[in-house]
């Protein structure tokens, strides 16, 4: 925030308050009885709540901004978590691979996190969607949302095995706003407490 703008709306305040306090003195004095008659604003009173109003949406709108950031970021996580939760439940249910990836038509996986992301069994490993497999869930994450990941796809495997694929994938709308999930090779998804360690490039 201009903290050279502040200290000129504060001064015009001032001048202005002043300037009304003056008037309704001189009103008071010169017209005692007309002065209690009125009871509408004078022009420069209505300057006064403008400049208020101004002062205050200054101060106000970047936190409400950052606000709404920070509830849209964590939306976006938890759906994205809960289709990696799926994914490892089916997994260890059904003793079956599970693949959660990005895609263009629901078959094989892009790598492009900001596609259209799909969970599937993937039941002989290959790594994309055939006739023995089925799409569990599908989602996209919507702007100003960004995905990276350190990985094109996320495997989870039967229960008991460590070939689940371990990942780090960050959502960030700006350096301030990120989270990230870690998946680890036995399946556990923890969200990244140090955001030094969500990576948004």
């Amino acid at each position: 925030m201009n903290s050279v703008g502040i200290v000129d709306v504060n001064s015009i305040l001032q001048v202005v308050s002043a300037d009304a306090e003056n008037l309704r003195v001189k009103n008071a004095v010169n017209s005692p009885a007309k002065h209690d008659e009125q009871q509408g604003f004078t022009l420069i009173e209505m300057m006064l709540v403008v400049a208020l109003i101004a002062t205050l949406s200054m101060v106000v709108s970047p936190s409400l901004s950052a606000f709404f950031q920070r509830n849209k970021l964590t939306s976006e996580v938890n759906q994205f978590s809960s289709h990696l939760q799926l994914a490892k439940s089916i997994a260890a249910s059904q003793f079956t691979y599970v693949m959660t990836c990005p895609t263009q038509d629901r078959i094989n996986c892009t790598g492009n996190w900001q596609d259209e992301i799909i969970t599937f069994t993937d039941q002989n490993n290959n790594g994309f969607v055939d006739s023995t497999d089925k799409i569990l869930s599908s989602y996209k994450v919507s702007l100003p949302v960004k995905v990276y990941a350190n990985r094109d796809e996320v495997r989870f495997a039967p229960i008991n095995t460590t070939m689940t694929t371990t990942a780090t994938i960050a959502l960030c709308i700006n350096e301030q706003v990120k989270q990230a999930l870690v998946i680890s090779n036995v399946g556990r998804i923890r969200l990244e407490l140090d955001k030094d360690k969500v990576n948004c490039d």
